[in-house]
């Protein structure tokens, strides 16, 4: 689906339709109670994770059903954009139903929380669709006030921190990002930066180097500060979306 987004060029789609379709429909087959997954490693390497890997704070659970939500609504819309009218009704219907289900089994609708204390948690339901449109506001002012607790650090790992990015700059925080960012303590980029690192790290405390799972930072660079997007309705770049975010602490950027 990137590939198209990036080139608008619709055979990667139909060459690997029938194998898109075939993992979603393997991954139901494992489901509990129809829609719940729980296996892969989830927000691997979270903070305060990193030595035993797993996250205590992101139930695995949500991440993995939140991936089975995420493929079954990108099907949907392929299917349709490939001209598979039935699949991508029963998809868009598959993704609807496990929307359902994660908000009654996860959602405190009171609080706004997920989980009680994490990010991913917070920001998945957010950037991908699954928050109830009516407690959006809730759900983000919960992530706020956590990132604030944190005194402007995140608390992802490798699912979460890539959604937080570009989460919070949709949401129009691309200076708390920004915040985030450039902190030279641990953790984050900085931390790496001034920690001598000299390339990408596996986890927020080096476990491995020369590691790409941390890197969606620069691909951030270009989207939200120098703000090229491409044009969802015209992928391929036909139409670039120019939307920079002027950042209060950058005096200026140049892409």
């Amino acid at each position: 689906w990137i590939l198209y987004k990036y080139y608008g060029d619709t055979t990667v789609l139909r060459n690997a339709y029938q194998g898109m379709k075939q993992y979603v429909d393997f991954i139901g087959s494992t489901a509990t109670d129809q829609y719940f997954l729980n296996w892969g490693i989830g927000d691997w390497l979270e903070v305060g994770a990193e030595h035993k890997g797993f996250p205590s704070r992101t139930p695995l659970e949500q991440t993995s059903t939140t991936a089975y939500f995420h493929y079954a609504k990108l099907l949907s819309e392929t299917a349709a954009l490939l001209g598979f009218r039935q699949d991508a009704i029963l998809y868009n219907a598959l993704a609807g139903n496990i929307r359902n289900a994660f908000n009654k089994r996860f959602f405190n609708d009171t609080t706004g929380l997920y989980a009680d204390d994490s990010q991913t948690s917070q920001i998945l339901p957010l950037y991908l669709g699954l928050a109830p449109d009516n407690k959006r506001e809730l759900v983000l002012q919960q992530l706020i006030n956590n990132i604030r607790k944190r005194e402007g650090h995140l608390s992802t790992g490798f699912v979460g921190y890539l959604y937080l990015l570009y989460g919070l700059t949709d949401l129009g925080y691309a200076g708390l990002v920004y915040e985030m960012a450039g902190k030279k303590d641990y953790p984050g980029w900085g931390f790496m930066l001034k920690d001598g690192g000299t390339n990408l790290w596996e986890s927020w405390t080096g476990i491995a180097y020369n590691f790409s799972s941390l890197g969606g930072i620069g691909n951030w660079f270009f989207q939200a500060l120098a703000g090229i997007n491409p044009d969802p309705q015209a992928p391929g770049f036909r139409n670039i979306l120019f939307k920079p975010n002027f950042v209060p602490a950058l005096q200026r950027a140049e892409a």
